[in-house]
């Protein structure tokens, strides 16, 4: 608590500099404990990696958090509610982000431009004191990560199906692509695909529960192939059906 002066009203620097000792004090208590990491989180809809997403920070602890991951140039983590697979623990996933642009806008928001980067597993919560970019005191949500690597696939069992998944992805999207943007990595290739099936974030969100590149793969095919079906049967239906998202 901030003691309040003889006339009862705080400064404005003097919150800023108890801010500042808040801060240097999470600092030293996080390096003593374990040397953990808190990553500066948003609340989003499902990202994930190589995803382009562009947000809006409106809401103070948003905006704090944005300016907290630039000023110690962390990574920013997109935390969403995701239910999990049956028969999988119930966790919460989600994917850091790599910040390209910020605009302020004139109410005092951000506008962020940004792409999926890592996978992680949520370990522990906390809130850290920081500012935003117009020095006003805020609290930003933080958490400490489990970094999630895709298992080891053999190329083998991924280049049957490499070619018929980027046919299928052509057929469907009406915003062509060319060879050079395709990734040569499985498992960034399969993250790419998955990125711009024709679904809800919410619907493709169920994808960072898969662990392997050739799982993931296979369930991109199998919706793309529903969606270049449901398109030549019935050219003005949605392809965001029940039946289409139930795939996953």
């Amino acid at each position: 608590m901030v003691d309040e002066s003889d006339e009862g009203v705080v400064s404005f620097e003097s919150e800023v500099e108890c801010i500042t000792d808040m801060v240097n004090e999470q600092e030293a208590s996080s390096a003593s404990s374990q040397n953990v990491i808190w990553l500066p989180a948003v609340i989003s809809r499902p990202v994930l990696p190589l995803e382009e997403y562009k947000f809006g920070a409106d809401v103070l602890n948003s905006r704090a958090a944005v300016q907290l991951a630039q000023s110690r140039e962390l990574p920013l983590a997109a935390l969403t509610a995701m239910p999990a697979r049956e028969g999988s623990p119930n966790e919460q996933l989600g994917v850091t982000l790599q910040i390209k642009k910020i605009v302020e806008l004139p109410g005092g928001g951000l506008e962020v431009s940004a792409i999926g980067a890592h996978r992680f597993r949520v370990i522990d919560r906390t809130v850290l004191p920081c500012q935003t970019l117009r020095g006003e005191p805020a609290m930003s949500n933080a958490v400490s990560v489990e970094w999630l690597d895709d298992e080891c696939t053999p190329t083998m069992a991924v280049d049957p199906i490499r070619e018929h998944v980027l046919t299928l992805l052509r057929a469907v999207r009406a915003t062509p692509f060319s060879d050079e943007e395709v990734p040569q990595n499985d498992a960034d290739l399969s993250w790419w695909v998955a990125a711009r099936l024709p679904l809800p974030p919410v619907a493709r969100g169920v994808l960072l529960h898969v662990i392997t590149a050739k799982e993931r793969l296979s369930v991109c095919a199998k919706v793309l192939a529903a969606a270049a079906k449901a398109a030549a049967d019935q050219p003005e239906s949605s392809v965001n059906s029940p039946s289409v998202r139930s795939m996953l």
